[in-house]
């Protein structure tokens, strides 16, 4: 981290990235921090700051690159490298949605819906209204969970089995109109 930080800040390296590992506890928890955590910690000008989220946005760019080269397992390692990189030390709770073709190759990866430390609202018609837009043939919906307890909830499991109901082909139509 110390030399990376190097590029901007030379004097200051050493230091400012002690404080980053202090603060975030970890590289990777310090690549997926929020602008805003690190402005807290770093300062509103800091370059360090543009630096971490500029190298951030050009390693998930690659890693979601990549993704859309192969056909996805929602099991795969690269797809969970993927998510715990780009939403792994988000604040709230935040509803990611891959979009798949046939081929199950990515098609879009949207964030749709933010909740709160705890809990997280799901639209199904916004979902499957997207879902139609992007002519996706399949769906990989993604949430992380603040408190880093990743054992659903029973409002997840609820959730899931409703999702799963409205993508039926009888209530697919319904929700579509």
């Amino acid at each position: 981290m110390a030399r990376l930080i190097a590029a901007v800040e030379p004097a200051n390296c050493e230091r400012l990235a002690k404080v980053l590992l202090d603060e975030f506890q970890s590289i990777g928890r310090i690549w997926s921090a929020a602008p805003e955590a690190l402005c807290r910690i770093l300062g509103d000008v800091s370059p360090v700051v543009s630096l971490i989220i500029g190298a951030r946005e050009a390693a998930l760019e690659t890693m979601a690159g990549d993704l859309r080269a192969i056909a996805i397992d929602p099991f795969s390692p690269e797809l969970r490298r993927y998510l715990i990189a780009s939403m792994g030390s988000l604040d709230d709770e935040t509803l990611r949605i891959l979009f798949l073709d046939n081929s199950r190759r990515l098609i879009a990866d949207e964030r749709l819906q933010q909740g709160t430390l705890s809990q997280l609202a799901l639209y199904p018609r916004t979902i499957f209204r997207r879902a139609l837009e992007h002519n996706a043939a399949g769906l990989i919906l993604v949430h992380n969970h603040p408190s880093g307890d990743p054992s659903p909830s029973e409002e997840d499991i609820v959730a899931t089995r409703h999702l799963d109901q409205c993508s039926s082909s009888e209530h697919s139509a319904q929700l579509a109109a």
